[in-house]
């Protein structure tokens, strides 16, 4: 399954809910906060630009949705019982991520990964609850392709 994203507009509409109760209010990373709380962990200051790095070494060549599906799947490894409560040790864990293994995740980091980062933090969610991703172009894992796809973003494929 390939997900497409499109843009369009639309005339507005009167709707009869108030659009503040539509929305859910966003979490915000402040310089000065040390904490934004998800529902296993903690994501601090240091841990969104951990994840913005390593969406930018997983992902610098993708659209933005595969962007921010990458740091979707660091978030929900952290609200996962299979996987660490902490984004460092979920980032860090032997052969996790490739941009980790190969360093590229130390590559200049561009403002749609941090804003792919703050995205996941704050519940957006483009795989639907996947733990792992890969390029089928190029992974060699046996183990990997055991894991039930759920969609394909850019070049990437998402799986539970």
């Amino acid at each position: 399954m390939l997900v497409l994203i499109t843009a369009f507009t639309m005339q507005p509409q009167k709707s009869p809910i108030a659009p503040e109760q539509t929305k859910k209010p966003a979490k915000t990373i402040e310089q000065p906060r040390n904490e934004e709380q998800v529902s296993r962990g903690t994501v601090n200051r240091s841990d969104y630009v951990l994840m913005a790095q390593v969406i930018e070494g997983e992902a610098a060549g993708e659209p933005f949705v595969g962007k921010v599906a990458v740091g979707a799947v660091i978030i929900n490894r952290l609200e996962s019982d299979e996987f660490p409560n902490d984004v460092r040790k979920i980032i860090y864990q032997t052969n996790a991520f490739e941009a980790v293994t190969n360093g590229q995740y130390k590559r200049t980091t561009s403002n749609d990964s941090f804003k792919a980062a703050e995205m996941a933090i704050n519940g957006s969610d483009p795989t639907n609850g996947c733990v792992y991703y890969w390029n089928p172009k190029t992974a060699t894992s046996k183990w990997v392709w055991q894991r039930p796809i759920m969609m394909q973003i850019g070049q990437h494929v998402f799986a539970k």
